[in-house]
């Protein structure tokens, strides 16, 4: 089966398809976002409250709610009423091109200025200035440890601990500093497809440091903490 514009899609060039719990098909096109119910088509374009007819990314949260990625905004649809996020609002830039919801529920927006990210009433939004390795982003993920992954058009990858950034380059083993996709598999390995080739990392399995007592300080420093007796009382 071949679907086009003439039988309903909004335009040919599509950039984002996602199914949502009752079973529809949305398409993130470039003539604005289409939804397929297995019967029929519905198209929203700007006339019906889209930021842009450009839809670059299609998103559901926990939930339900639809989120439409546009290159001029951010749309909120909970299937009856639209809302819009520009710059303006919070958002880093008004080109959205991805988006994920982390386990705390918060949702991250990758833009080509930066990452914002909205907790349902406050935005918070990260640049170079604070870490990143790069503020064009193409790729996000979140790891097994809580971790946020930032795959960067030139900088390599970020981590984010919720804190600080850590970032990884060629020179610390990625195969390239381009990372368009970040997978995370079933064993909580994370794949890295990079203009390079594909790098994975595995987050090393967690260890108790050994702890042994190298002396016992109190008048002065006992060495051979093994021969030191103590009474009860003290």
């Amino acid at each position: 089966m071949w679907m086009t514009s003439g039988d309903g899609l909004s335009g040919a060039f599509v950039q984002s398809i996602v199914q949502d719990r009752d079973g529809n098909i949305w398409f993130g096109t470039d003539g604005g976002a289409s939804v397929y119910d297995g019967n029929g088509w519905r198209t929203y374009s700007t006339l019906d409250g889209l930021a842009s007819d450009f839809v670059q990314v299609v998103f559901q949260d926990t939930d339900g709610t639809l989120w439409f990625g546009t290159n001029g905004g951010l749309n909120r649809f909970d299937g009856s009423n639209w809302a819009t996020f520009k710059k303006e609002d919070g958002l880093i830039h008004d080109q959205v091109r991805l988006m994920v919801q982390d386990d705390s529920g918060a949702l991250w927006f990758g833009t080509n200025e930066g990452v914002s990210r909205y907790t349902g009433q406050v935005w918070t939004s990260f640049t170079t200035a604070n870490g990143l390795a790069a503020n064009d982003i193409l790729a996000i993920r979140q790891d097994a440890a809580g971790h946020l992954w930032f795959g960067t058009a030139g900088g390599g990858v970020s981590r984010y601990d919720g804190k600080v950034f850590q970032n990884l380059t060629r020179q610390d083993g990625l195969s390239g500093n381009v990372v368009h996709s970040i997978y995370r598999d079933q064993n909580d390995d994370l794949w890295l497809g990079t203009k390079g080739g594909v790098s994975r990392y595995r987050i090393p399995p967690k260890s108790m440091p050994h702890i042994f007592i190298d002396a016992l300080v109190a008048d002065r420093r006992y060495e051979g903490v093994e021969a030191v007796e103590l009474p009860s009382t003290v």
